[in-house]
């Protein structure tokens, strides 16, 4: 039974970034502190979600941080298996139903589907059995026009809010019978727009504003998780150190002309990413994939038991992921004038352990593990006291990173047999 957040990862393998420092991209994901809908009819699921929630009250006298120096991931406990009940996308047909770039997925209540299509520059409604509704926002910098927009979420009174990256703000809408209305927008409370991290809303109400920014006395890069009221004026600020290129195993290279001095980044094919989460009504996680370590925060900005499995292996990698990622790899390296050989890493023998993770609607933590490819997708599910309440795991290529985690359902992203992007609904049952 799962639900709620997204993750994203500040690494995309195979990117080269020219002339700036490597940039920390999230997915980003879309947020919500939207109306949770009736848990799902089955007791089992209904329960672990309420005792997952219980420990974050005080119920058994534990305080923020305490937990298990190494978490036991050899309890027993429920395995759930998602299967695909639904499917929003076409590879042809009518325009509403032909998705570019899904940038943002949120879920109401009564169970309409919010998509965002960067691509297309719109919000898109369908129905809890996928058909088109209507639409919001067109190509443009006026109100309620949209550029490049991603990472919905539903705010405690149930409007729609919309990241509005190409115009650095974000854009308020109502929905009403037939429509969403625009009723408002608010700037962005940072100086890059172009990074997309899921919006999400604190138990204040507060909008989270994610960004990222040079911390002035290391110049090192940290993610920046604004607090923002309804005038846009930033309440409350919390900082995400962001590893630097050595952690993350990134090779460089400087080229230097008479017109320019570009640096070229290249991620190892496998190498770990950053991985961080923003959870419905404000709490947060990180870690580094190459560790099964997660650190992991409430919505107050307390700390909860962080999430640690000393020795964890990531999944080996495959014969045909191997000579497909040596290929990218050559190809880029020669693009920038770089002879392969002189790289300074190659193809490891298997993944880092960790490459996801999520916070869902009932505050539960989901840390997706490696897979080999072709494999299903899998996730240890924890509590908020850091123990571990069930094990996950779903088709492959379905990703949760601008997807919705919540009661008996995940929303996720996906492409058809024919290459098409399409939403998918992941429904969830005991196996």
């Amino acid at each position: 039974m799962p639900p709620g957040g997204a993750a994203h990862s500040a690494r995309l393998p195979g990117l080269i970034r020219r002339g700036c420092p490597p940039r920390r991209i999230p997915g980003s994901p879309p947020p919500r502190p939207t109306p949770t809908p009736a848990m799902p009819r089955l007791p089992l699921f209904s329960l672990l979600a309420l005792l997952a929630v219980l420990p974050a009250c005080g119920g058994d006298g534990r305080t923020a941080g305490d937990g298990p120096d190494v978490t036991d991931l050899e309890v027993q406990v429920p395995e759930w298996s998602g299967t695909v009940g639904l499917e929003i996308g076409r590879s042809e047909g009518p325009d509403s139903y032909l998705l570019g770039q899904i940038s943002g997925i949120e879920v109401d209540a009564e169970g309409r589907v919010y998509v965002a299509d960067g691509q297309a520059h719109e919000i898109r409604v369908f129905s809890p059995q996928g058909e088109f509704l209507h639409a919001a926002g067109r190509s443009g910098a006026g109100p309620g026009e949209l550029s490049r927009p991603c990472c919905l979420a539903l705010d405690p009174e149930g409007d729609l809010w919309v990241r509005d990256t190409g115009n650095g703000r974000y854009n308020q809408y109502r929905p009403e019978p037939g429509a969403l209305a625009f009723t408002g927008q608010r700037g962005m409370a940072h100086g890059d727009p172009n990074y997309g991290a899921r919006t999400t809303f604190g138990p204040d109400g507060l909008l989270v504003d994610v960004g990222n920014r040079a911390d002035q006395a290391t110049s090192q890069r940290q993610i920046i998780r604004h607090h923002t009221d309804a005038a846009g004026a930033v309440v409350r600020e919390e900082a995400i150190p962001t590893p630097g290129t050595e952690e993350l195993g990134v090779f460089t290279v400087e080229r230097v002309t008479p017109e320019e001095r570009s640096t070229f980044y290249f991620y190892p094919p496998f190498g770990p990413s950053h991985l961080v989460a923003h959870g419905p009504g404000g709490g947060w996680a990180e870690a580094l994939g190459s560790a099964y370590e997660v650190r992991w925060y409430g919505p107050d900005g307390g700390a909860r038991p962080t999430i640690r499995v000393p020795g964890a292996q990531g999944a080996p990698v495959g014969e045909a992921e191997r000579a497909a990622a040596e290929e990218r790899t050559r190809q880029q390296l020669e693009g920038a004038g770089v002879n392969p050989s002189e790289a300074r890493f190659r193809t490891p023998d298997r993944k880092p352990p960790l490459v996801g993770l999520h916070l869902d609607a009932e505050g539960r933590l989901w840390v997706q593990r490696s897979v080999t490819g072709g494999e299903d997708s899998r996730a240890e599910v924890f509590g908020t006291d850091g123990r571990l309440v069930a094990r996950a795991s779903w088709p492959a290529g379905i990703s949760f990173v601008n997807g919705v985690l919540r009661g008996d359902h995940a929303w996720g992203t996906s492409r058809n047999a024919d290459g098409a992007p399409v939403v998918v609904r992941i429904d969830w049952a005991d196996r």
